[in-house]
């Protein structure tokens, strides 16, 4: 990609302006575990009551969307229904929806379905391969628990779409991952996506669908677009190939807000255009707030707080403690595949360097046993902070949402680099040997 990936994926949902009277009332009750505060559903919480919740929802059209209890890791799949109400025994390993085969299936596709072993570091060859076995076997589970089941064969055909969507997004990423390391991949890898229909709005929420779109939408620009116009490029691409509002702003508003970073565009042009696109903003917009942000963080300007994180030992350290000296800044995650694709060229620097620059590694692991040995099983040499936290002080003034970003401080205080260079660049090394 041209500019700095914000995050994989923000899902930006528009308003709607359908009359009220266009929509649906559904109940949606049950009983959940007992240690379950809240139940999300849509855009919609629900409260819990002595391990139970009874609630009413408004839905325009049937639709997937996600559910997910406060103690959930990650929310899961369900179909809404104009016409069914739903009744949810959350209780129990297996979870039962009264008189609902198909959202039986979907609440507990985890346990039934099989993992897919897709990785971002398999040879392509190995890659294509898993992508046939494994779509073939989840198909064959879907037509043995589905078919004569009463449910609509459109219905089957969509959870089919729904499992080519999740192998879809790995391809995707697969094939960035691949292409950073200079191996071409030919884009015929993505044929098991025929007959999908992206723009079918029952998908519309579907994770997947969204974030692979992304990746799909923007790589049929062509590389030899120039930078200055790059966002605009991806405007009529995306105007070309998608006709779902929530996915087009989706994908043009994590473009505009990335071209904010480049000098080479015309944001105010390029903010006209969005505003031709999705209507006018208004001053406090936060498209505007990211803008400004953007700017405070550009060289020269001095490093904003990183507010108050904990070290190894379980101190709390702020950005005054490293006054006097200078920073290199890592975001990571031991999940991250991109942060070990680095970490040599960073430990090289380290040992190289070592009286130019402080290495201060920020990891956004939940896990601290995790963060901990990770470190200690690649002896990263320097100070370690941990910020799981999703709206924290720091996230918020240096815009992370993701990994393996990069910021170099010098002991004043001041932004040297930010975000755009990565420690195996020749760029950053450069400006690390002439820090004193």
């Amino acid at each position: 990609m041209r500019f700095i990936l914000l995050a994989i994926l923000t899902t930006i949902l528009t308003t709607c302006s359908t009359q009220e009277a266009d929509f649906k009332s559904i109940v949606i009750s049950g009983i959940t575990p007992k240690d379950t505060q809240y139940l999300l559903i849509g855009g919609d919480t629900l409260k819990i009551d002595n391990n139970t919740f009874k609630d009413t929802i408004l839905i325009k059209e049937n639709v997937y969307d996600y559910i997910q209890l406060s103690n959930w890791k990650w929310p899961r799949l369900i179909y809404l229904d104009r016409s069914k109400s739903l009744k949810i025994d959350f209780s129990g390993d297996v979870i039962k929806v009264s008189g609902d085969k198909l959202n039986n299936f979907l609440l507990n596709s985890e346990n039934i379905l099989n993992l897919y072993s897709l990785r971002w570091d398999m040879k392509e060859e190995i890659f294509r391969n898993t992508i046939t076995s494994e779509l073939s076997t989840n198909f064959d589970i879907i037509d043995s628990v589905l078919l004569n089941s009463g449910i609509d064969n459109k219905i089957i055909k969509e959870l089919k779409a729904i499992e080519k969507l999740k192998v879809a997004h790995r391809t995707a990423n697969f094939i960035s991952f691949q292409e950073r390391k200079e191996n071409f991949i030919n884009r015929n890898i993505y044929e098991f996506i025929d007959g999908i229909d992206l723009n079918n709005e029952r998908l519309e929420k579907q994770e997947n669908n969204r974030n692979f779109q992304y990746y799909y939408l923007l790589d049929k620009v062509s590389d030899d677009v120039p930078d200055s116009i790059y966002p605009f490029a991806v405007i009529d691409t995306v105007n070309k190939y998608s006709t779902i509002n929530s996915i087009r702003r989706m994908i043009i508003t994590s473009t505009v807000k990335s071209s904010f970073y480049s000098e080479e565009v015309d944001h105010r042009k390029l903010i006209s255009e969005y505003q031709d696109n999705f209507g006018n903003l208004s001053e406090d917009d936060d498209l505007f707030i990211l803008k400004e942000k953007i700017q405070r963080l550009k060289p020269g300007n001095t490093a904003p707080s990183i507010g108050e994180l904990e070290n190894v030992s379980g101190e709390l350290t702020t950005i005054e403690d490293f006054n006097d000296k200078n920073i290199l800044i890592t975001v990571w995650g031991t999940w991250c595949p991109y942060c070990k694709e680095e970490l040599p060229a960073l430990k090289e620097l380290i040992n190289k360097y070592s009286d130019n620059f402080t290495s201060l590694g920020i990891s956004l692991d939940e896990d601290k046993d995790k963060w901990k040995t990770y470190i200690k099983e690649n002896n990263w040499k320097g100070i370690h902070l941990n910020d799981p936290i999703r709206n924290s002080v720091f996230k918020s003034n240096y815009l992370v949402n993701g990994t393996n970003v990069h910021i170099l401080i010098n002991k004043y205080g001041t932004i040297v680099s930010s975000k755009t260079l990565k420690p195996s660049s020749k760029e950053l090394e450069e400006l690390i040997s002439m820090m004193e």
